[in-house]
Protein backbone atom coordinates (compact mmCIF):
# COMPACT_ATOMS: atom_id res chain seq x y z
CA UNK A 1 0.00 0.00 0.00
CA UNK A 2 1.10 3.74 -1.12
CA UNK A 3 2.35 5.32 2.06
CA UNK A 4 2.91 8.63 0.18
CA UNK A 5 0.67 11.61 2.26
CA UNK A 6 2.99 13.99 0.61
CA UNK A 7 2.27 14.01 -2.53
CA UNK A 8 -0.59 15.66 -4.73
CA UNK A 9 -3.46 13.91 -6.41
CA UNK A 10 -1.41 14.20 -9.62
CA UNK A 11 1.39 12.23 -8.57
CA UNK A 12 -0.83 9.69 -7.01
CA UNK A 13 -2.50 9.06 -9.87
CA UNK A 14 0.65 8.97 -11.70
CA UNK A 15 1.51 6.08 -9.41
CA UNK A 16 -1.78 3.90 -9.94
CA UNK A 17 -1.35 4.76 -13.96
CA UNK A 18 1.90 3.93 -14.03
CA UNK A 19 1.16 0.35 -12.18
CA UNK A 20 -0.98 -0.21 -14.66
CA UNK A 21 1.09 0.27 -17.65
CA UNK A 22 4.71 -0.45 -16.32
CA UNK A 23 3.93 -3.18 -13.73
CA UNK A 24 5.10 -2.82 -10.36
CA UNK A 25 8.72 -2.40 -8.95
CA UNK A 26 10.50 -5.38 -6.92
CA UNK A 27 10.48 -2.93 -4.42
CA UNK A 28 7.61 -1.63 -2.05
CA UNK A 29 9.40 1.82 -1.65
CA UNK A 30 9.34 2.15 -5.42
CA UNK A 31 7.05 3.08 -8.10
CA UNK A 32 6.97 3.68 -12.12
CA UNK A 33 5.71 6.85 -13.00
CA UNK A 34 6.50 7.57 -16.08
CA UNK A 35 9.06 5.47 -18.58
CA UNK A 36 12.29 7.02 -17.15
CA UNK A 37 11.56 7.79 -14.07
CA UNK A 38 10.51 6.38 -10.81
CA UNK A 39 9.13 7.38 -7.27
CA UNK A 40 11.02 6.20 -4.11
CA UNK A 41 8.72 7.05 -0.92
CA UNK A 42 9.53 7.16 3.07
CA UNK A 43 13.42 8.18 2.16
CA UNK A 44 15.39 9.33 5.20
CA UNK A 45 16.22 12.56 4.22
CA UNK A 46 19.90 11.53 4.93
CA UNK A 47 19.76 9.11 1.73
CA UNK A 48 19.05 12.09 0.08
CA UNK A 49 22.33 13.90 1.76
CA UNK A 50 24.24 10.42 0.66
CA UNK A 51 23.61 11.05 -3.29
CA UNK A 52 24.13 14.39 -3.16
CA UNK A 53 27.63 14.56 -1.65
CA UNK A 54 28.58 11.41 -3.54
CA UNK A 55 27.47 13.17 -7.02
CA UNK A 56 29.32 16.40 -6.23
CA UNK A 57 32.47 14.87 -4.85
CA UNK A 58 32.87 11.86 -7.22
CA UNK A 59 32.32 10.28 -10.64
CA UNK A 60 29.94 7.85 -9.79
CA UNK A 61 26.82 7.28 -11.92
CA UNK A 62 23.85 7.84 -9.37
CA UNK A 63 20.26 8.53 -10.28
CA UNK A 64 19.27 12.09 -10.78
CA UNK A 65 16.82 13.95 -8.32
CA UNK A 66 14.38 15.66 -9.70
CA UNK A 67 11.92 17.06 -7.00
CA UNK A 68 11.65 16.00 -2.99
CA UNK A 69 8.21 15.89 -1.61
CA UNK A 70 7.68 16.65 1.75
CA UNK A 71 9.90 18.04 4.56
CA UNK A 72 11.05 16.89 8.30
CA UNK A 73 13.39 13.74 8.35
CA UNK A 74 11.30 11.81 5.63
CA UNK A 75 10.76 12.51 1.95
CA UNK A 76 9.54 11.23 -1.33
CA UNK A 77 11.90 11.48 -4.25
CA UNK A 78 11.18 11.42 -7.75
CA UNK A 79 14.28 10.34 -9.35
CA UNK A 80 15.71 8.94 -12.87
CA UNK A 81 15.27 5.51 -13.34
CA UNK A 82 18.30 3.79 -13.27
CA UNK A 83 19.18 2.54 -16.64
CA UNK A 84 20.12 -0.97 -17.80
CA UNK A 85 19.42 -4.19 -15.39
CA UNK A 86 20.61 -5.26 -12.06
CA UNK A 87 23.92 -6.87 -11.14
CA UNK A 88 21.94 -10.06 -9.88
CA UNK A 89 19.84 -10.25 -12.90
CA UNK A 90 22.64 -9.82 -15.32
CA UNK A 91 25.62 -11.72 -13.57
CA UNK A 92 25.56 -15.31 -15.14
CA UNK A 93 25.25 -14.10 -18.94
CA UNK A 94 28.63 -12.43 -18.05
CA UNK A 95 31.97 -13.50 -19.42
CA UNK A 96 34.68 -14.07 -16.80
CA UNK A 97 36.22 -10.81 -18.41
CA UNK A 98 33.20 -8.65 -17.98
CA UNK A 99 32.68 -9.72 -14.42
CA UNK A 100 36.22 -8.80 -14.00
CA UNK A 101 36.18 -5.53 -15.32
CA UNK A 102 32.84 -4.75 -13.63
CA UNK A 103 34.31 -5.25 -9.94
CA UNK A 104 37.47 -3.46 -11.23
CA UNK A 105 35.26 -0.31 -12.18
CA UNK A 106 33.14 -0.94 -8.68
CA UNK A 107 36.44 -0.95 -7.26
CA UNK A 108 36.93 2.40 -8.47
CA UNK A 109 33.98 4.14 -7.09
CA UNK A 110 34.81 2.82 -3.59
CA UNK A 111 37.62 4.13 -3.47
CA UNK A 112 36.27 7.44 -4.65
CA UNK A 113 34.40 7.26 -1.81
CA UNK A 114 37.38 6.29 0.67
CA UNK A 115 39.73 9.27 -0.58
CA UNK A 116 36.63 11.82 0.81
CA UNK A 117 37.73 13.77 4.36
CA UNK A 118 35.10 13.22 7.17
CA UNK A 119 34.01 16.23 8.71
CA UNK A 120 35.43 15.34 11.64
CA UNK A 121 37.26 11.90 12.17
CA UNK A 122 36.85 8.83 14.15
CA UNK A 123 32.89 9.48 14.18
CA UNK A 124 30.42 6.80 12.90
CA UNK A 125 27.10 8.11 11.43
CA UNK A 126 25.09 9.86 8.23
CA UNK A 127 26.93 12.17 5.79
CA UNK A 128 26.37 14.93 7.92
CA UNK A 129 27.36 12.96 11.14
CA UNK A 130 23.79 12.47 12.43
CA UNK A 131 22.29 9.68 12.89
CA UNK A 132 22.79 6.62 10.65
CA UNK A 133 21.29 3.81 9.80
CA UNK A 134 22.08 -0.03 8.54
CA UNK A 135 19.60 -2.55 8.31
CA UNK A 136 22.51 -5.10 9.73
CA UNK A 137 21.74 -3.12 12.87
CA UNK A 138 17.93 -3.18 13.01
CA UNK A 139 15.50 -0.53 12.00
CA UNK A 140 16.24 2.06 14.72
CA UNK A 141 18.59 4.48 13.36
CA UNK A 142 21.81 4.73 15.75
CA UNK A 143 24.86 7.34 16.72
CA UNK A 144 26.35 9.08 15.96
CA UNK A 145 29.04 7.24 17.73
CA UNK A 146 32.48 6.98 18.52
CA UNK A 147 34.07 3.94 17.20
CA UNK A 148 34.85 2.49 20.36
CA UNK A 149 31.01 3.13 20.94
CA UNK A 150 29.99 1.73 17.48
CA UNK A 151 31.63 -1.46 18.55
CA UNK A 152 29.83 -1.69 21.70
CA UNK A 153 26.78 -1.25 19.71
CA UNK A 154 27.43 -3.91 17.48
CA UNK A 155 28.29 -5.96 19.83
CA UNK A 156 24.89 -5.24 22.21
CA UNK A 157 27.12 -3.79 25.07
CA UNK A 158 28.53 -7.43 25.74
CA UNK A 159 32.01 -7.41 27.06
CA UNK A 160 34.79 -8.70 25.12
CA UNK A 161 35.57 -11.00 27.52
CA UNK A 162 32.82 -12.73 27.00
CA UNK A 163 33.28 -12.89 22.88
CA UNK A 164 37.13 -14.61 23.68
CA UNK A 165 35.71 -17.75 24.94
CA UNK A 166 33.78 -18.41 21.08
CA UNK A 167 35.81 -16.31 18.75
CA UNK A 168 39.17 -13.95 20.09
CA UNK A 169 39.34 -12.20 16.94
CA UNK A 170 35.85 -9.91 17.88
CA UNK A 171 37.95 -8.29 20.91
CA UNK A 172 41.22 -8.83 19.02
CA UNK A 173 39.12 -6.28 16.38
CA UNK A 174 36.90 -4.17 18.73
CA UNK A 175 39.43 -3.94 21.03
CA UNK A 176 41.76 -1.57 18.73
CA UNK A 177 39.09 0.70 17.49
CA UNK A 178 41.30 3.66 17.77
CA UNK A 179 43.28 2.24 14.89
CA UNK A 180 40.43 2.40 12.25
CA UNK A 181 39.79 5.42 9.85
CA UNK A 182 36.34 6.55 9.46
CA UNK A 183 35.54 6.00 5.74
CA UNK A 184 32.55 7.28 3.61
CA UNK A 185 30.49 4.09 2.72
CA UNK A 186 27.86 3.23 0.83
CA UNK A 187 27.29 0.11 2.83
CA UNK A 188 25.06 -2.00 0.98
CA UNK A 189 27.01 -2.75 -2.50
CA UNK A 190 25.26 -6.20 -3.10
CA UNK A 191 24.46 -7.28 -7.33
CA UNK A 192 21.01 -5.67 -6.58
CA UNK A 193 21.97 -2.29 -6.06
CA UNK A 194 24.72 -1.77 -9.24
CA UNK A 195 22.77 -1.30 -12.32
CA UNK A 196 24.96 -2.61 -16.14
CA UNK A 197 24.34 -1.69 -19.30
CA UNK A 198 26.52 -2.53 -22.01
CA UNK A 199 29.22 -3.83 -19.65
CA UNK A 200 29.70 -1.10 -17.66
CA UNK A 201 27.69 0.31 -14.54
CA UNK A 202 25.20 2.85 -15.24
CA UNK A 203 24.45 3.90 -12.05
CA UNK A 204 24.67 2.68 -8.06
CA UNK A 205 20.90 3.05 -6.20
CA UNK A 206 19.79 2.34 -2.98
CA UNK A 207 22.43 4.88 -0.97
CA UNK A 208 19.70 4.85 2.56
CA UNK A 209 22.98 3.18 4.66
CA UNK A 210 25.57 5.17 3.52
CA UNK A 211 27.61 7.39 5.90
CA UNK A 212 30.53 7.55 7.89
CA UNK A 213 31.79 4.16 8.97
CA UNK A 214 35.20 1.97 10.74
CA UNK A 215 37.02 1.50 7.17
CA UNK A 216 36.33 -1.98 6.94
CA UNK A 217 32.49 -1.50 7.01
CA UNK A 218 32.24 -1.42 3.01
CA UNK A 219 33.94 -4.78 2.73
CA UNK A 220 32.46 -6.05 5.54
CA UNK A 221 28.83 -5.40 4.42
CA UNK A 222 29.32 -7.02 0.91
CA UNK A 223 29.29 -10.50 2.58
CA UNK A 224 26.32 -9.73 5.35
CA UNK A 225 23.36 -12.30 3.63
CA UNK A 226 26.05 -14.28 2.29
CA UNK A 227 24.73 -16.12 -0.82
CA UNK A 228 26.26 -19.42 -2.04
CA UNK A 229 25.65 -18.67 -5.89
CA UNK A 230 27.24 -15.10 -5.61
CA UNK A 231 30.62 -17.33 -5.09
CA UNK A 232 32.37 -15.96 -7.89
CA UNK A 233 31.23 -12.72 -7.27
CA UNK A 234 32.94 -12.79 -3.94
CA UNK A 235 35.48 -13.91 -5.80
CA UNK A 236 36.41 -10.92 -7.78
CA UNK A 237 36.17 -8.34 -4.30
CA UNK A 238 38.78 -10.44 -3.17
CA UNK A 239 40.91 -9.64 -5.94
CA UNK A 240 39.94 -5.56 -6.31
CA UNK A 241 38.94 -4.70 -3.17
CA UNK A 242 40.86 -3.73 0.13
CA UNK A 243 40.37 -6.67 1.81
CA UNK A 244 39.63 -6.88 5.94
CA UNK A 245 39.68 -10.97 6.70
CA UNK A 246 40.38 -10.35 10.16
CA UNK A 247 37.41 -7.69 10.66
CA UNK A 248 35.72 -10.20 8.33
CA UNK A 249 35.93 -13.09 10.86
CA UNK A 250 35.01 -10.68 13.64
CA UNK A 251 31.65 -9.85 11.76
CA UNK A 252 30.86 -13.17 11.48
CA UNK A 253 31.43 -14.44 14.61
CA UNK A 254 28.75 -11.67 15.76
CA UNK A 255 26.59 -12.37 12.93
CA UNK A 256 26.47 -15.95 14.26
CA UNK A 257 25.04 -15.21 17.40
CA UNK A 258 22.81 -11.87 17.00
CA UNK A 259 20.50 -10.92 13.76
CA UNK A 260 18.82 -7.32 13.30
CA UNK A 261 16.26 -8.02 15.68
CA UNK A 262 18.58 -8.12 18.76
CA UNK A 263 19.43 -3.77 17.77
CA UNK A 264 15.32 -2.87 17.94
CA UNK A 265 14.14 -1.17 21.16
CA UNK A 266 12.71 -3.44 23.87
CA UNK A 267 9.82 -2.58 25.89
CA UNK A 268 11.81 -2.29 29.67
CA UNK A 269 14.82 -2.17 31.12
CA UNK A 270 14.89 -5.50 32.94
CA UNK A 271 13.98 -7.14 28.95
CA UNK A 272 17.19 -5.12 27.77
CA UNK A 273 18.88 -6.86 30.62
CA UNK A 274 18.09 -10.53 29.78
CA UNK A 275 18.68 -9.93 25.79
CA UNK A 276 22.05 -9.05 26.86
CA UNK A 277 22.86 -11.89 29.10
CA UNK A 278 21.33 -14.00 25.89
CA UNK A 279 23.94 -12.92 23.73
CA UNK A 280 26.12 -12.76 26.45
CA UNK A 281 25.43 -17.05 26.47
CA UNK A 282 25.62 -17.22 23.17
CA UNK A 283 29.09 -15.37 23.12
CA UNK A 284 30.43 -17.65 24.93
CA UNK A 285 29.51 -20.43 23.26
Amino acid sequence: MLNAGSLSCWMKFRIWLGERLYGESSSRQVYYVVPRKVLKVRCHRTELEAMEYAGQHTTIPIPTVYKAYGKGDYRDLLLERAPGQDLEMSWRSLTAAQKADIVRELAGYVSQLRQLHPPREGVVGSVSLGSGYDHRLGSRRFGPFSIAEFHKYVRRDVDLESWKARDETVAQVHSRSDSYATKFTHADLSPSNIMIKNGKISAIIDWEFAGWFPEYWEYTKIYYGFRDWRKDFYSEIEHFFTVYSEELDAEQAIWAVTGPFDYEPVATVVTALQQRRDIDAKAKG
